[in-house]
């Protein structure tokens, strides 16, 4: 697929604006797949082109405070309220002309697709996440510090195990966003730096960003780096994408999706059904993930409670799973559609 299959789109709803690009015929099935912290839409290259290949329908928006997709008024904590961004999809959908699709997210993008399978469940054919599993962060911090490893961070060194990050988000909110926003090409590549085993089981460095002063030590910035070293190093397309967002949105938008713990808990304890998924769900979860340790915590124990048909695969990968084994990610998703979703394969 030549990225001139792929086209661009802005569209303007009643909380602001959107972008998203997009490929495929338009009454094909749609899949929508759902970015994280820090990423944009570009991020889903490798799943576009390959379900495009396959004859879906593949959406791929900025979410709220990332690239194209902005708020239409003054910044506001609460405009990157889980709520908000489930909005923000219905919104999408219905320009779309869609009734339904399959939900595919990553990072806070795997909370907002759950989220929106929670909350508009008559919009899902299906939903599948990455690296965060479902009724985890949309209960809050409280509700993932609860889901620790106590053998890997014992409560008294790390009292918030490797979710120490969140608080430092919450309690200098401002230092945060200057330290990232400072050197935006450096705090990318720091932030998609190629994973290792090395840490596997081990106390992750985000454990101890408040004690260390920030998420670079006591440096204002990123330090430099060697793009050779991070998962973008053949994508220099893509990396300034995302130093492009960064300088010109800056993080605070994004650094305020940790900052509604409160108010999502609220929302997420209005779940339909109780928040019981009756459709098909898949997680990835990747290995190499020293944050989001599935397979060395508790983390996927509400998930595997609350989906009814849930389809667990383990990837070995660091926390960027889809882009850094995007052919054994879209082989897990081909699988999951055509045991589960077989009814909504592309029609010959």
């Amino acid at each position: 697929m030549t990225t001139l299959e792929i086209t661009e789109h802005t569209f303007n709803h009643s909380t602001g604006k959107t972008r998203y690009i997009e490929a495929g015929p338009k009454d094909a099935p749609l899949l929508v797949f759902v970015h994280g912290w820090i990423a944009v839409s570009e991020t889903w290259l490798p799943q576009l082109s390959y379900f495009r290949s396959l004859g879906f329908r593949v959406v791929a928006p900025d979410t709220r405070g990332y690239g194209g997709s902005v708020s239409d008024s003054a910044f506001n904590v609460r405009d990157y309220a889980l709520e908000v961004h489930v909005a923000d999809m219905l919104a999408l959908l219905e320009h779309l002309e869609a009734k339904k699709a399959v939900w595919i997210g990553h990072d806070w993008g795997a909370a907002l697709v759950w989220a929106f399978a929670a909350h508009q469940p008559e919009a899902c054919v299906g939903v599948a996440a990455m690296a965060v599993p479902y009724r985890t962060i949309e209960f809050g911090l409280d509700r993932l510090v609860s889901l620790v490893n106590r053998d890997i961070y014992p409560i008294e060194q790390y009292p918030l195990g490797q979710w120490d990050y969140q608080a430092f988000h919450q309690e200098q909110r401002e230092r945060c966003a200057l330290i990232l926003d400072k050197d935006p090409e450096n705090t990318i590549k720091a932030l998609w730096a190629k994973s290792s085993l090395e840490g596997y089981g081990k106390p992750s460095p985000f454990s101890k960003v408040r004690e260390n002063g920030g998420f670079f030590g006591p440096l204002d910035s990123a330090p430099e780096s060697d793009v050779n070293d991070t998962l973008l190093k053949d994508h220099p397309a893509i990396l300034s994408k995302m130093v492009e967002t960064v300088r010109r949105n800056g993080t605070k938008g994004p650094n305020a999706y940790y900052l509604n713990h409160d108010v999502n808990k609220v929302y997420t304890e209005s779940s339909a059904n109780p928040g019981i998924l009756k459709f098909p769900a898949l997680f990835i979860g990747a290995k190499r993930d020293s944050v989001c340790d599935t397979s060395v915590s508790r983390l996927a124990e509400p998930m595997r409670e609350a989906c009814e048909d849930l389809m667990e695969v383990e990837i070995d990968a660091g926390h960027w799973v889809a882009f850094e084994k995007p052919d054994e990610t879209n082989e897990v998703i081909e699988k999951w559609l055509k045991t589960k979703l077989s009814a909504y394969w592309p029609k010959a």
